[in-house]
């Protein structure tokens, strides 16, 4: 299991001198805390909002789906087979961690996760590119409930 905070070490080259032409190397030790998903439902939309390191690792920080796209929704867990492409985004597969835009055959898929846990699934069809959005969140489960409420509404 990935523990929630990761420590990089960043290596940045600062110039000291132009004349010298040295390089000095400064370490930076910076602590990433994951699990920054939030949800947001709209009107007519869902709304899903990645801050922190889950937005840069992603490439993404927002993305809105119409609750008239969703055609399923429904909790289960997932494992990224090992020839899916990353498309734009970050893979470590031995860490179990996905953020971004992947292909598989010829369907996209949003992937944002960084545990082997349940995830909420969303199969969506009419709006964009992704045909499959596969989150982890504190709460799926009530997550579900509202989406699948809210979905029953706009079809009543």
């Amino acid at each position: 299991m990935v523990p929630d905070t990761i420590f990089f070490i960043l290596w940045f080259p600062i110039s000291v001198s132009a004349k010298m032409r040295m390089k000095v190397w400064i370490i930076i030790v910076s602590e990433v805390t994951f699990m920054t998903r939030k949800v947001h439902f709209d009107e007519e939309e869902f709304v899903l909002r990645l801050t922190g390191v889950e937005s840069i690792f992603a490439l993404k920080w927002q993305m809105k789906i119409p609750y008239k796209a969703i055609k399923k929704v429904y909790i289960d867990e997932y494992d990224p087979p090992m020839w899916m492409l990353k498309m734009l985004g970050t893979a470590i597969a031995p860490l179990h961690i996905y953020e971004g835009s992947f292909k598989f055959g010829n369907e996209w898929y949003f992937l944002s996760f960084e545990h082997n846990v349940p995830f909420l699934h969303l199969e969506i069809e009419g709006a964009g590119k992704y045909k499959y959005v596969i989150i982890e969140l504190e709460n799926p489960k009530a997550v579900m409930i509202e989406l699948r409420k809210r979905i029953r509404e706009l079809e009543a």
